[in-house]
C-alpha cells in the first residue's frame, strides 16, 4: 500500500514527531522552571511551588497530643458535653481541620481514646458536626 515510503523515513518522520511533541509538553509543563533559567532566577520558581508537609504533620502530631491530655485530664467523670467543650477550644486554631484525612483522623482518634479514657462514646456524626461549625 505504502511502498514509497521506506522503514528509514518512517521512523525518521516518527522521531521527529515525537521529538515535537515533548518539546511541546515540556513548553508547557515547566514554563515557571524555563523562564528562571532565562531570567537567572533559578530557586524561585522552584521554590514557590515546594510545600512542607512535615509542618501539618507535625502540627497534627501536637493537636493529638494535646487532645490525649484533655482526655487524660477529665477522667473517667467527665460528661459528653465538658469533652465537646474542651476539644472546641483545642481544635478552633487547627488549620489542619479543612483537610478530610486530618479530620478522619482526629475524629477517629477522639472516638477511640474518649471511649477508653472517659467512657464517653461518640459518633462520627456528632464530631463531623462539630467540626462544620468550628469551619464557619
Amino acid at each position: 500500500m505504502f511502498t514509497g515510503i521506506s522503514w528509514g523515513d518512517y521512523f525518521i518522520g516518527a522521531a521527529i514527531t515525537l521529538g515535537c511533541y515533548y518539546f511541546i509538553v515540556i513548553i508547557c509543563c515547566y514554563r515557571k522552571e524555563i523562564s528562571g533559567l532565562f531570567t537567572g532566577n533559578r530557586n524561585s520558581a522552584s521554590q514557590s511551588s515546594k510545600i512542607k508537609p512535615e509542618d501539618s504533620v507535625e502540627e497534627l502530631e501536637q493537636m493529638v497530643s494535646g487532645i490525649n491530655g484533655i482526655l487524660v485530664a477529665a477522667g473517667k467523670e467527665a460528661g459528653k458535653s465538658e469533652l465537646l467543650t474542651g476539644l472546641k477550644e483545642r481544635l478552633a486554631s487547627f488549620a489542619g481541620l479543612r483537610q478530610p484525612a486530618y479530620r478522619v483522623a482526629l475524629t477517629n482518634y477522639i472516638i477511640k481514646y474518649a471511649q477508653t479514657f472517659c467512657g464517653v462514646a461518640f459518633s462520627e456524626e456528632e464530631l463531623e458536626e462539630v467540626w462544620r461549625t468550628l469551619l464557619r
